[in-house]
């Protein structure tokens, strides 16, 4: 009986990694040297954790590769041409500066979004160096079940200061002042004009 009680069980789904997590499998995968040239990390559709992270990082040879990370295993990768890796920062991740993961990200942007009281489905997550720094930044941004940008909040990842964040919302009128319904415009009548 325990044995078909062990066969019959539902097997649980691993739990999505967090992006430091995602930068750990791919150390533990292709080489710890990989660690220290990690440049990029974004992953797409976040609830709260994204199911794919995308890990950019320099190989020994200073090529540009991308590593797609998912259930806890590299599911893809390749190298980034050239033309492509241009918009890449080519600053380091500064790893032992980051402190705040996007587990925690998320709780500090839930959070701004709860005070702004604007609702969110899920987010899009970007780390990387802030321009001309060595200092890294979780820049998250928040969109609606339609895909529509609710929210952009910038997270540092050394201390989890909110460093920015907007809003963006369809104003609303005030209960106070009276909206006149539309008139109705009536329907063109056939051979007015004849």
């Amino acid at each position: 009986l325990l044995g078909l009680a062990v066969l019959s069980a539902p097997s649980v789904a691993p739990a999505q990694a967090t992006g430091k997590e995602a930068m750990r499998i791919v150390g533990r995968d292709r080489g710890a040297d990989y660690l220290p040239r990690m440049l990029h990390l974004c992953g797409p559709g976040g609830v709260p954790q994204p199911a794919v992270w995308r890990v950019v990082a320099r190989d020994a040879k200073g090529a540009v590769r991308e590593f797609y990370v998912s259930k806890g295993a590299i599911i893809s990768e390749g190298i980034i041409p050239p033309a492509k890796a241009n918009g890449i920062s080519g600053t380091p991740l500064p790893m032992h500066r980051l402190n705040i993961d996007s587990s925690g990200a998320f709780e500090k942007v839930e959070a701004a979004a709860r005070t702004a009281k604007v609702g969110f489905d899920h987010l899009n997550y970007q780390l990387r160096c802030l321009e001309l720094s060595t200092n890294a930044a979780w820049f998250i941004a928040l969109e609606d079940a339609q895909g529509n940008r609710v929210g952009e909040v910038s997270v540092g990842a050394s201390t989890g200061t909110i460093i920015s964040q907007n809003w963006f919302r369809t104003p609303k009128p005030t209960a106070s002042v009276p909206v006149p319904a539309p008139t109705p415009v009536p329907p063109p009548q056939p051979g007015l004009w004849d």
